[in-house]
């Protein structure tokens, strides 16, 4: 029964006969008009209150639709959102398994499992069911025994980072746990970056014992910045900016307390650049001089991740697996990253990320 029949049937008996629409095509009555109006509006209601009701579940939530919506609300309470690739079934799945990770902990070898297949979009729920006569969560490893990092660049695996842009830094020489004499000149004349620069006059209430402490305050108020610091025996400056424009110079002048406080020349301290990730191997594949040629039988696989990426496995093996060249480990080797990372001297292999900084990174786990 309908939300409109329900509210007919609640009218008094003398109503009855009149609010059923006729079977011909005559317009309904205006009782039955009116009664179906709310009774749609109510049913509406109800439908919405199932809606409600089904995005609380887990296994109800989105059920049905082409785009992820409650499914995503119900996954932020975890921390966790749907990747790019993912539709609702997906992540559905990948959801219940991260609760149940969650819930159940990720120290244990399920858990492990648990993460990891999270991680690379994997289910392994069944896999991970005991087969009969097995301990628990055993897990079965297998390695093909063909990984050539060690014969390419001498080590198992290997993980290098890029680092990001450094700032200038100036570290002084003298021990200064005792204070410093700077009753012979007590100015410094420092510029920061090129365009920050005052003299300060850094002695401290005796100026035969000026501490770190009175040194570094009185120039971080001169500059206005958090340039100078210590560690109770050496003071240090360190620019604001990083990268090559980054600089702290230490200016010649009159009265000048570089030496007695810093043990240093005035001179100008750069910053450094960021850096790429690099590994050269310590294989010399070619110690007598001559061509190199490697046998790469029984190891002629390189799996190689960069930049975070997943990693990629590179058959390095020349047509003459027995004698392949660094030229032609080298080529295999980009033209499976699609980026020119290997190269060589002739004697050793180098992977260099193309990016710099401290998202640049290669790693070489086990083939």
């Amino acid at each position: 029964m309908g939300k409109t029949e329900q509210i007919l049937s609640h009218l008094p008996p003398l109503y009855r006969p009149y609010p059923q629409p006729p079977l011909s095509a005559a317009a309904p009555s205006l009782l039955y008009v009116v009664a179906d109006a709310v009774g749609r509006r109510l049913a509406e209601a109800d439908e919405l209150l199932v809606t409600a009701m089904r995005a609380h579940w887990v296994d109800f939530a989105d059920k049905g639709r082409a785009q992820i919506d409650d499914l995503a609300k119900l996954a932020a309470l975890f921390d966790l959102a749907p990747r790019d690739d993912e539709d609702v079934e997906t992540f559905r799945t990948h959801l219940k398994s991260y609760v149940r990770t969650f819930l159940e902990g990720s120290a244990t070898p399920r858990g492990v499992l648990r993460l990891a297949a999270s991680t690379l979009a994997l289910s392994l729920e069944d896999e991970l069911e005991p087969l009969p006569g097995d301990p628990p969560f055993l897990v079965r490893e297998t390695r093909p025994g063909q990984d050539a990092a060690m014969r390419l660049f001498g080590v198992r695996e290997a993980e290098v980072r890029g680092t990001p842009p450094g700032p200038a830094r100036l570290v002084g020489a003298r021990d200064l746990s005792a204070g410093a004499d700077l009753s012979g000149g007590s100015t410094l004349e420092i510029v920061v970056d090129g365009d920050r620069i005052a003299r300060v006059d850094v002695a401290g209430a005796d100026p035969r014992a000026t501490t770190p402490w009175e040194a570094a305050r009185a120039i971080n108020a001169a500059l206005g910045l958090p340039v100078a610091s210590h560690d109770g025996r050496t003071l240090v400056l360190t620019s604001g900016a990083a990268g090559t424009e980054a600089s702290v110079a230490l200016s010649a002048t009159e009265g000048d307390a570089a030496d007695a406080l810093l043990g240093l020349a005035p001179r100008v301290y750069a910053g450094s650049d960021a850096r790429p990730a690099s590994i050269t191997g310590t294989v010399d594949h070619a110690p007598s001089g001559g061509v190199a040629l490697l046998d790469l039988r029984g190891a002629r696989y390189l799996r190689v991740a960069l930049d975070g990426a997943m990693p990629v496995e590179v058959d390095c093996a020349g047509p003459d697996i027995a004698a392949t060249t660094l030229d032609e480990v080298r080529d295999a080797i980009n033209a499976a990253l699609g980026a020119e990372v290997a190269s060589h001297d002739g004697h050793f292999l180098t992977l260099t990320s193309p990016t710099v900084g401290a998202g640049s990174r290669i790693e070489l786990p086990p083939a």
